[in-house]
């Protein structure tokens, strides 16, 4: 019962035979004082020993009796029997609960009897049938009174070839709390990402309407131009007056407001400026790609246009460099023009100014040289992630 050691086991039986022939010997021996008739071995045996020995030896059993008495003691104080077993689990927090195939309860904390009792006014006779009691409720959490929320398990273990059920039932209550609060912080960050989302679009739209603004202000100074530079040739006389390069200026004109003044039609940028530059006899030649990123390409193709500007209204050029690299890092634009060389330093006006404040929005670098030829370089950053993206 106690699953001691084979060799206790060995030595506790020699010690309950010697026990049991040195007790029979000495009621022989009394038995023969008494009546003068019996006589066997035992009776032989221990009337051949003195009786010092006899003593001796019950002196050693009783020894060796006391000493097993003390290994069986410790024994049980120190072995897991079931009464242990049962008073462990009845101290859990968590409620436990065995049962066998047929849902007999083999095994029933106090905890799990108090749940079962607060919940279906019973202490737990069939396991199984507790069981399905608890499928049979809603998918809301198991709350008792206290307030406490419990997640309840159920698990099949073989125990010496039978199946013998697990019941647990654990106190979730910290982490349905947690769970809660993370969902409405969750539905908080829905709101603000909701916010952030139509605060884009409602940028978009205003850089939209920013950018068709600046293109409508552009036309209107390049109108503006138009008629001053009509006027001059009206007052100049006939001889002295350059009509092909004022038709230039108003074939640009007109086709960029053909092209540009309604922007409910989404057109390419870059048919857009080859349209505008075989209007005004300009031809555009490309060393390169354009990015793919369509926000450095407006970019780029914005630089260009007003490049073509430059080149018709002041160069008096028919020709249109345009050199595009990529070093994995930056994408870097050089344009230029076959036309007159600048008389002057550049100024930074109007277009260029606009298309400066563009570019280092964007991150980039704008730089022109006038000395000894116009040329526009443009610098910007590759990938998606650029500022003008944040």
């Amino acid at each position: 019962v106690l699953r001691l050691e084979h060799r206790y086991l060995f030595l506790s039986t020699i010690l309950m035979g010697t026990v049991l022939c040195v007790s029979q010997g000495i009621v022989k021996i009394n038995i023969h004082t008494e009546s003068n008739n019996l006589y066997d071995i035992f009776f032989r045996i221990m009337r051949s020993f003195p009786w010092l020995l006899i003593a001796l030896i019950l002196f050693v059993q009783a020894v060796c009796e006391g000493l097993f008495l003390r290994l069986i003691w410790h024994r049980k104080s120190s072995m897991l029997t079931p009464g242990s077993l049962k008073e462990s689990l009845d101290t859990l927090q968590d409620g436990v609960c065995f049962f066998d195939k047929d849902g007999q309860t083999l095994l029933v904390n106090a905890q799990m009897n108090r749940l079962c009792g607060e919940l279906f006014h019973s202490e737990i006779l069939n396991g199984e049938r507790f069981w399905e009691e608890l499928q049979k409720r809603s998918s809301d959490p198991v709350q008792t009174k206290d307030g406490k929320i419990w997640d309840f398990r159920r698990k099949a273990l073989v125990v010496r070839k039978s199946v013998v059920h697990e019941l647990i039932a654990c106190d979730v209550t910290e982490q349905y709390n947690l769970r809660k609060e993370l969902e409405k912080r969750n539905r908080s960050l829905g709101e603000i990402n909701e916010r952030l989302r139509l605060y884009g679009q409602e940028a978009d739209r205003i850089t939209r309407d920013q950018e068709i603004l600046a293109a409508k202000i552009r036309l209107h100074d390049e109108l503006g131009r138009s008629l001053l530079s009509f006027r001059s040739y009206l007052s100049l006389p006939k001889e002295q007056r350059d009509r092909d390069g004022l038709l230039r200026l108003w074939y640009y004109n007109i086709a960029a407001l053909r092209n540009e003044a309604s922007p409910s039609k989404k057109r390419d940028g870059w048919t857009l400026l080859q349209q505008a530059a075989e209007a005004v006899d300009v031809k555009i030649l490309l060393d390169g790609s354009l990015p793919k990123e369509e926000k450095t390409e407006s970019i780029i193709i914005m630089a260009i246009h007003e490049c073509l500007t430059n080149t018709v209204k002041h160069a008096a050029g028919n020709e249109l460099y345009v050199r595009i690299g990529d070093n994995g890092t930056w994408i870097i634009a050089e344009i230029k023009n076959n036309g007159n060389p600048p008389t002057h330093t550049v100024k930074e006006s109007g277009g260029l100014l606009n298309l400066r404040c563009t570019v280092e929005k964007a991150g980039g670098m704008m730089v022109i040289e006038s000395v000894p030829r116009f040329i526009l370089q443009v610098t910007l950053p590759t990938g998606e992630d650029h500022e003008w993206k944040k």
